[in-house]
């Protein structure tokens, strides 16, 4: 049980301290051109460093497999940078000028979230 307190505090602060860093990261680069680099920049060098971090918080603490949980930390973070890049490019989720009030977002969530999940089977469809 303490080790899954401490695994769990690493990812607690880590996150905490991180999750501004890459919501910037993908707020800035949401219509960057063309979109390999937008792509690669979010789905590489964003979590390159964040995982980075997380892998030697814990190789630091010794938490009991810590390569898998890595792994999955990195397969869900690729879900939520696509989730952002995908809810941004709506207009949603966006930090100053740009953004709506967040009371505005959260109203609109439910619908991005069902759109999100459609997205890559519109796009084999190719209805988007």
């Amino acid at each position: 049980m303490q080790e899954a307190l401490r695994a769990a505090g690493v990812e607690f602060l880590l996150f905490a301290c991180m999750s501004g860093f890459t919501g910037a990261i993908a707020q800035n680069v949401r219509f960057l051109n063309p979109a390999w680099l937008r792509t690669t920049i979010l789905m590489v060098a964003a979590p390159a460093i964040l995982h980075t971090g997380e892998w030697f918080g814990h190789t630091w603490l010794g938490t009991p497999a810590r390569n898998r949980g890595v792994l999955f930390s990195v397969i869900l973070s690729i879900i939520a940078v696509l989730f952002n890049l995908y809810v941004m490019r709506k207009g949603a989720l966006v930090a100053g000028r740009d953004g709506d009030p967040f009371g505005r977002d959260l109203l609109r969530l439910p619908g991005l979230i069902g759109g999100f999940i459609a997205w890559p089977f519109r796009k084999l469809l190719r209805l988007d």
